[in-house]
């Protein structure tokens, strides 16, 4: 991640330089020299054996003015054109890298599957029935993503996890939370292969329903973008001995057996939660009868 943070650095510092534009002085030197040529032209008709035409007729001055100046205001407008092409063209280039970057949820999980997530393995408590999934849907690669997952009541990420980069496929991504953590939002941040930053943010519904998502691209994206870089290396640094609150990296791949033990973990989180479900409903109506007998009891 210190790599990353360093290529972040040197990003703003090319930012930080003035932007390239004309070049004024040169430009002033040249209109200088514009106007001065044909004084001296006309001086020098004056002077010597060519005082035969001195200082030339009104009319031959005026159509030679005329051409005169009609050649650097052609030469300057085709100048302005080409700089308007270039920077159009540059625009254009800049937005055709864009990945397309598509973020749902996962309620099963397929061999052959790429899992990210923090802990050195994906936990039971950390398994909450499905996964987020992203995806890129082109061949422009979506680089340094930093998935940042928000929970209720916090205004901090309570978790990071950072991707090399994405391109023409899909991952999952398993979140370390502990369980009564409610996952609030998440927002996801990355670099384009023009070195232009993107942001997507996603509002959580009951946790499992996600709004659409807001795509947005320029210098806030790469605000937010280095705010969470820092938010990743801090946590980390400050937790630096623990195993378990440490964020780390790691990528899963799911082969048949992987994915038939995760079905039935699946399948027996779906009937603990059946279960839980049916104690309470049980315990509910059985607060229910005591109350009763004793509203008897009292009549």
């Amino acid at each position: 991640m210190a790599k990353k943070v360093n290529n972040c650095e040197k990003q703003k510092d090319k930012e930080s330089r003035p932007a390239s534009g004309p070049n004024w002085g040169f430009w002033v030197v040249m209109g200088i020299i514009v106007i001065l040529l044909p004084i001296g032209l006309q001086r020098l008709m004056t002077w010597g054996w060519l005082s035969n035409t001195p200082g030339g007729s009104n009319d031959g001055w005026l159509g030679f003015w005329g051409s005169y100046l009609g050649i650097p205001i052609a030469i300057g407008g085709v100048y302005w054109q080409s700089i308007k092409e270039r920077e159009l063209t540059k625009e254009e280039a800049v937005v055709q890298a864009r990945p397309h970057l598509d973020f749902s949820i996962q309620y099963n999980i397929e061999a052959g599957n790429y899992v990210y997530h923090s802990s050195n393995t994906i936990m039971i408590d950390d398994y909450r029935g499905f996964f987020y999934k992203l995806r890129n849907i082109s061949q422009n690669p979506a680089l340094d993503i930093l998935f940042c997952i928000y929970v209720k009541g916090e205004d901090k990420p309570q978790n990071i996890l950072s991707i090399q980069g994405i391109e023409d496929e899909s991952i999952l991504i398993a979140p370390s939370l502990e369980k009564n953590q409610v996952v609030s939002k998440i927002d996801i941040f990355f670099r384009t292969s023009r070195d232009e930053y993107g942001s997507i943010k996603s509002v959580m519904h009951d946790e499992s329903i996600i709004s659409l998502p807001a795509r947005n691209y320029g210098k806030e994206p790469h605000r937010l973008f280095d705010e969470a870089v820092q938010m990743f290396d801090g946590h980390n640094r400050e937790n630096k001995g623990s195993l378990i609150n440490i964020w780390n990296q790691y990528q899963t791949y799911f082969n048949a057996d992987m994915v038939k033990s995760y079905d039935n973990l699946s399948k027996k989180l779906y009937k603990a939660d059946e279960d839980s479900k049916e104690i309470e409903r049980k315990l509910e109506l059985s607060k229910q009868d005591k109350q009763v007998s004793g509203d008897t009891e009292k009549q």
